[in-house]
């Protein structure tokens, strides 16, 4: 597991224990009470702040979330892990930051979403 630097101005750094013993590395920018978009750049990809994102989710009332896949940055290596598996930890962030989640938000909309539909099948 790699150190993670200070959070820039305007961001906070979040552990999140989720399913099974692994955590997830996320970093949250904009309003605290704004509702939760994922910013999920593709796989691979880790935390990172996007000031111009940001800014443009902020003003329009959304918290951007972006994370660390497993592995990267302070993230838990999970083995075995695929593509198809993206959508639930959207959901899992989602709820970690203290929302329902009816439906995760994530820009640009991913091929691991086409993924995961299509393991549904």
């Amino acid at each position: 597991m790699t150190e993670r630097p200070a959070a820039p101005s305007g961001y906070e750094w979040h552990d999140l224990a989720t399913v099974g013993p692994r955590s997830l590395e996320i970093l949250t920018g904009g309003p605290s009470d704004g509702f939760p978009l994922v910013f999920h750049i593709g796989t691979p990809s880790g935390a990172a702040p996007f000031p111009v994102v940001v800014q443009a989710a902020a003003d329009r009332g959304f918290r951007t979330i972006t994370y660390s896949r497993p592995g990267y940055g302070t993230s838990s290596s999970v083995p075995g892990r695929k593509a198809a598996h993206v959508p639930g930890a959207h959901i899992e962030i989602i709820e970690g930051e203290g929302h329902v989640s009816l439906l995760p938000v994530a820009i640009p909309p991913l091929l691991d979403h086409l993924a995961a539909a299509a393991d549904l099948g």
